[in-house]
């Protein structure tokens, strides 16, 4: 026979994971802009697109409104 030597060790990791949001920035370039509108009007009436602003399943006037409403930089 040989001895057998088990060994146990408990590990708790976490991740967190920050990530700033800017609704309507489709361009990822921090502001909300002709860029966004441009791919906005793009996927006009598109089922799985990241312009579907409001999460509705359809790219439409709602979504235009909402990235209307965001104009400009995006908050800090």
């Amino acid at each position: 026979m040989f001895p057998v030597y088990i060994a146990s060790v408990d590990v708790e990791v976490t991740f967190e994971l920050l990530v700033q949001v800017c609704i309507g920035d489709l361009t990822g370039n921090g502001a909300v802009g002709p860029g966004d509108l441009a791919i906005l009007l793009a996927d006009w009436g598109a089922t799985d697109s990241p312009a579907d602003l409001n999460g509705d399943g359809v790219v439409n006037a709602q979504d235009l409104g909402e990235l209307l409403s965001r104009w400009g930089p995006c908050p800090e």
